[in-house]
């Protein structure tokens, strides 16, 4: 099934595909594997208030060392099926001046049929405001914040922040500086 749109409120991809693998005269289990790539973007509001989905559904190998298969549909026991999902509400707003403002937050969340040990959430949020473009003075400023919970081995996160400050004298010369703020943190289990 394949399935896309460029227009509208609704824009995006969507490709899916089922397998069936049947064994006879042996004692593996009969199977249905699963293929997914997709990807979109919704307007909720014009202009304003978007969101970006991804989900993917794909087999990968568990070892780098294990037998390796030119082909996902043949078991080699060394392959696990691997879900993936994003989510990404994000706010884009002009502020008076020209600059402009944009706020987002994203949601993932990774799975993996073999074992729960690479079992993986992760949310991070982002808010960037930007001064005026297309003056000879630039400047904008970005604050990051991050954390990630492995299932088995507890969560991390990190948090930045920066500021920029670009001077353009000439077409062919920028000159800038930035200064930030990062924090690093580690979540005991």
């Amino acid at each position: 099934l394949v399935a896309s749109s460029r227009n509208g409120m609704l824009r995006g991809t969507l490709d899916y595909s089922l397998d069936g693998v049947i064994y006879t005269k042996t004692e593996q289990k009969n199977q249905v594997q699963h293929r997914l790539n997709t990807r979109g973007t919704a307007e909720l509001v014009d202009a304003t208030l978007f969101l970006d989905v991804q989900g993917n559904i794909s087999r990968q190998s568990v070892s780098a060392f294990g037998l390796q298969s030119p082909d996902t549909l043949l078991q080699t026991g060394n392959q696990t099926e691997v879900r993936s999902l994003s989510v990404a509400p994000y706010w884009r707003a002009s502020l008076p001046a020209q600059m402009s403002m944009e706020l987002r937050g994203d949601f993932q969340a990774r799975d993996t049929r073999a074992s729960s040990d690479g079992d993986v959430r992760e949310q991070s949020g982002r808010l960037s405001i930007n001064g005026p473009q297309g003056r000879s003075v630039t400047w904008g400023l970005q604050a990051y914040t991050r954390r990630v919970d492995f299932r088995r081995t507890g969560d991390s996160g990190n948090s930045t922040a920066t500021g920029q400050l670009n001077w353009q004298p000439d077409v062919d010369w920028t000159l800038g500086a930035s200064a930030g703020y990062e924090q690093i943190g580690r979540a005991h289990v």
